[in-house]
């Protein structure tokens, strides 16, 4: 699908592999795809770190994505690099600098939480809880999911009303590990990491459409494919979210009050931002693999991990104590060796 005329057409601008032509904008039905694997991976991630804990969902989606994205590049499109031990020893490196910053990350949020569950945190973390409005066992099999695990309350047997909830320390003694899902239970952590696994999959697979979707959507252009494909997608998905409530409450008025909340008020500006900057980096990405391929492009990108560390550090002083502090730096390092590595592996030939 071509859209002409939108904006005024120059005769050609060209730089290396990248050429706009009469067809400004070209929709290819790969992007559906690339939505299909972005979106309900993205949720898995949001799922992952509320109930897993960022430092290892994050750690085991990046690793995941790096592997994976390796595989399709090396043993499906065969991409020509220059030497592949060295290429795989490359990947093998990155693998270690990632689980090492996340399991440094790890072992400081498991001894704060150690202390967070102090009497003298209580009041603060019960403050986040009651600021939920209202949650009732209608949705407690699906819409909490991805609140944070001490946000969960526990609702047999108890009123969903605030005023009938026991008082708040009791009732984050109370606090459940485990979660409903389609009426029966799970470890919540154990669900948060095959999400985590799920999420990382598919990142490390969101860009491999690009790959037949013709010279004409090829590179930066896919970003209009991908960003239709997500919206169909994400609005399908709502869709289905929708029918299923109506179909429990069994009044379409009562199904949509049970929608989650957009919180437009609260989220616009963060949102927005997030959504921006996510959007840069993506371009950053498709032109990555344009350019670099899918083994090489694809992976170097998981050094994002090294950037929200780093934030982490010094910004949201998330992590602090020298201890913690150097053992994540000798894992940034060693990512970025192996990154440095991987990037002379690229080589212009590819093998048929």
């Amino acid at each position: 699908f071509t859209l002409h005329d939108a904006v005024p057409r120059p005769k050609l601008i060209s730089c290396p592999k990248l050429e706009y032509t009469d067809d400004v904008f070209v929709f290819s039905p790969w992007g559906i795809i690339s939505g299909l694997f972005w979106v309900p991976g993205g949720t898995c991630t949001i799922f992952a770190v509320r109930n897993a804990g960022i430092a290892i969902s994050i750690g085991i989606y990046s690793a995941l994505a790096v592997l994976v994205s390796y595989c399709w590049g090396a043993f499906i499109f065969h991409e020509s690099m220059k030497d592949e031990w060295v290429s795989s020893s490359s990947i093998f490196i990155m693998l270690i600098g990632l689980c090492g910053m996340a399991y440094s990350s790890s072992q400081y949020l498991s001894s704060k939480n150690m202390e967070d569950c102090s009497h003298d945190d209580i009041s603060s973390r019960d403050k986040h809880v009651f600021e939920v409005n209202r949650i009732d066992d209608d949705i407690s099999s699906l819409g909490e999911k991805l609140l944070p695990p001490e946000s969960v309350l526990e609702l047999q047997g108890e009123s969903a009303h605030h005023s009938e909830i026991s008082p708040p320390d009791l009732r984050l003694k109370k606090k459940s590990t485990s979660i409903l899902i389609f009426g029966r239970k799970f470890n919540r952590r154990s669900v948060g990491i095959v999400c985590a696994v799920y999420a990382g999959v598919s990142s490390g697979s969101v860009l491999v459409p690009m790959h037949y979707s013709g010279d004409k959507a090829n590179g930066l252009i896919y970003v209009i494919s991908f960003a239709i494909g997500a919206l169909i997608v994400l609005t399908f998905g709502w869709f289905l979210m929708l029918l299923f409530f109506v179909s429990r409450a069994r009044s379409f008025s009562r199904g949509i009050a049970k929608l989650p909340s957009l919180h437009f008020q609260t989220l616009w500006f963060p949102g927005g931002l997030a959504g921006l900057l996510w959007n840069v980096g993506n371009v950053g990405g498709i032109m990555s693999v344009e350019y670099l391929g899918e083994g090489v492009g694809y992976s170097i990108t998981q050094s994002a991990l090294i950037v929200s560390g780093l934030w982490g550090i010094f910004w949201f002083k998330e992590i602090v104590g020298s201890k913690y502090i150097i053992s994540w730096f000798v894992g940034a390092f060693v990512c970025m060796v192996g990154i440095i590595l991987l990037s002379y592996e690229h080589s212009d030939g590819v093998d048929e």
